[in-house]
């Protein structure tokens, strides 16, 4: 049985991910901090006005701060891609194969595996 052999893995920001990240250093994550969308929604949750004591608020509010964070992680997904460099096409179709298509760790996002011509060249790393 012959081996599969990946010879080199590089991680680049995508033109999302440097979008975000300059927005970011300056504004903080969108997800979290931005709520002009929400302010003229007056059904999200964001918006709930409770007393400190008030248990349920408190609930409301740490459920919608949840969806918010997980709004973000998901987004961060798509901030990087990989390329991968294998030693043979035949390496790089079993992986494809294997893996296209497949949830990350039960993220609710699932690869998105494209090849890639030998002769592109990328110049950003991260």
């Amino acid at each position: 049985m012959r081996r599969l052999v990946i010879w080199e893995n590089f991680i680049y920001p995508s033109e999302f991910g440097m979008k975000r990240l300059a927005e970011e250093a300056v504004h903080g994550p969108k997800e979290l901090v931005d709520k002009s969308e929400e302010a003229e929604d007056p059904d999200v949750d964001d918006q709930i006005q409770f007393d400190l004591e008030d248990r349920v608020g408190w609930r409301k509010a740490s459920l919608s701060m949840r969806r918010r964070i997980r709004q973000y992680q998901l987004a961060r997904l798509k901030y990087f891609y990989a390329i991968i460099e294998f030693d043979s096409a035949e390496t790089a179709e079993a992986v494809y194969n294997a893996c296209d298509g497949f949830e990350y760790e039960s993220s609710g996002a699932k690869f998105d595996l494209r090849f890639v011509d030998d002769r592109e060249e990328f110049s950003v790393r991260h």
